[in-house]
C-alpha cells in the first residue's frame, strides 16, 4: 500500500513540474508581450501621444510577428478578459490608453467620447472591477448574470451582456463587431 501511495505522490509530483513548466512559458511569452506593447506605447509617446484607438490598433497589429493579427476581439471573452484586467491593474496613461483600444473605433475617433471615457467611464470601472470577479485579481472569473443574444450568431454583430457583481445589481457592457479592426469584437458601451 505504502509503494502504490508513493508512486501516485511520484506521479502528482511529476504532473505538477509539467504545469510550473508550462506556467513558466506562458508567463514568459505575457512578460514578451507586455514589453512588446511597452516598446509600442513607448513609439506612440514619442510621436505625440496618440489618443485614437485604431492608431493604437494598427501599431500593434504592425508589431505583432511574422505578420499575425493579435487575437483580442476574436470573441467577446476575450475583450471582457482584457477590460476587467485593466480594471484591476496598475493605472496609468498607458493602461488607460489599452482600455480605449478596446472601443469600438465609431466611439474611440472622437476627442468628446475618449474624454467621456476618461473622465466617467475609466474611473467608475477602476473603483468597481474587482466586484465583477468571484476570485480576486482573476480577471477571467467574472460571471453573467444575462446575454443578449444567448448564443451570438457567427455572422451576428452585436451583443450585450449583464455582469454580476458583488456590490452592485447587473451591469450591462455592449459590444459590436468593429470593421475597421478586422470585424473584431469592440465595446460600445459600458456600465461597469
Amino acid at each position: 500500500m505504502t509503494s502504490a501511495i508513493h508512486e501516485v505522490a511520484l506521479d502528482l509530483d511529476a504532473r505538477l513540474r509539467r504545469m510550473e513548466a508550462s506556467l513558466d512559458a506562458l508567463r514568459t511569452e505575457v512578460s514578451g508581450a507586455r514589453s512588446s506593447l511597452a516598446t509600442l506605447l513607448g513609439s506612440l509617446e514619442q510621436d505625440g501621444g496618440a489618443t485614437r484607438a485604431d492608431e493604437l490598433l494598427a501599431r500593434w497589429n504592425a508589431a505583432t510577428p511574422d505578420g499575425e493579427e493579435a487575437p483580442l476581439g476574436d470573441t467577446i471573452s476575450s475583450v471582457a478578459d482584457r477590460m476587467l484586467g485593466l480594471a484591476i491593474g496598475p493605472d496609468g496613461d498607458a493602461a488607460f490608453q489599452e482600455f480605449i483600444a478596446l472601443f469600438h473605433s465609431d466611439d474611440a475617433e472622437t476627442l468628446t467620447a475618449v474624454h467621456s471615457v476618461k473622465s466617467y467611464t475609466w474611473p467608475q470601472i477602476r473603483k468597481n472591477g474587482e466586484s465583477y470577479l468571484t476570485r480576486p485579481g482573476d480577471p477571467t472569473s467574472f460571471r453573467l448574470v444575462r446575454r443578449d443574444p444567448e448564443e451570438p450568431e457567427p455572422s451576428g454583430d452585436r451583443a450585450k451582456w449583464y455582469f454580476w457583481s458583488a456590490r452592485r445589481s447587473p451591469a450591462p457592457v455592449s459590444f459590436r463587431r468593429d470593421a475597421k479592426c478586422g470585424g473584431r469584437w469592440r465595446v460600445t458601451q459600458c456600465s461597469l
